[in-house]
């Protein structure tokens, strides 16, 4: 199975949550579905790293912290 496809079912899988998560930090739910969409065009991205050890949706609504960003 491709990551893509993996993916996709993934999503498909967890999208209800994460709404759910969203709308539980904010009652707007266009705000919300853009939340979601963002985080999950995040995590597409960076599907390479992810650590599939971890559960999906904690990853997603939970990722680990950022590295420190350097001081310009």
């Amino acid at each position: 199975m491709s990551e893509h496809r993996a993916f996709e079912i993934l999503v498909r899988q967890s999208h209800r949550r994460l709404l759910a998560y969203a709308l539980s930090l904010t009652p707007d739910r266009t705000v919300a579905e853009d939340l979601v969409q963002d985080a999950l065009v995040t995590a597409y991205r960076k599907l390479p790293e992810f650590d599939a050890s971890r559960d999906f949706d904690g990853a997603i609504a939970d990722p680990p912290p950022a590295p420190p960003s350097s001081a310009w």
